[in-house]
């Protein structure tokens, strides 16, 4: 295999023994976290907010990096739908003629 993609011998089980850095921990660790925010706030929470809860429950980290979290989960937050008004036709029996003329 590893001469199909060529890779050297040494790359190849370097790549298969490697640890997982701190930084991967820490971010699996956060995944939990926001998913289990998003469930708890019935999946309205954008990532400003899951962030200021994220600060509210002890945990501090970068915007940007719960929002690269949640973009990989495909997490995301209800848009506010745009409201219209109720608008009415005039109904031309409610229109009184002008008598003072």
């Amino acid at each position: 295999m590893r001469k199909l993609l060529k890779v050297s011998r040494s790359g190849y089980y370097k790549y298969i023994n490697q640890t997982p850095s701190k930084r991967s921990v820490e971010n699996e660790a956060l995944k939990e976290y926001i998913t289990d925010i998003h469930k708890q706030f019935k999946m309205c929470y954008g990532y400003r907010r899951v962030k200021i809860e994220l600060d509210v429950r002890g945990i501090i980290v970068n915007h940007k990096r719960v929002y690269r979290i949640m973009r990989e989960c495909g997490l995301s937050g209800k848009h506010p739908r745009k409201k219209h008004g109720n608008y009415k036709k005039v109904q031309q029996d409610l229109i009184k003629d002008n008598i003072l003329m």
